[in-house]
């Protein structure tokens, strides 16, 4: 089974800082997706940083 997303807090150099359910901390860099498909999306800041938690993942 997998751990779940706690909390996820966005970056200024588009980088998610994310907490896990078991105790381990992350950093997910989200720059190499930013030219693909929907990711485009988030090189816009406002949209980028409306990253949440929802059913324990990130969104």
């Amino acid at each position: 089974m997998y751990p779940s997303v706690k909390h996820v807090v966005p970056a200024e150099d588009y980088t998610l800082s994310i907490d896990f359910d078991n105790g381990e901390h992350g950093t997910l860099d989200m720059k190499p997706f930013l030219d693909f498909g929907v990711f485009r999306r988030l090189r816009d800041r406002t949209v980028f940083n409306q990253v949440r938690v929802a059913f324990d993942t990130v969104e």
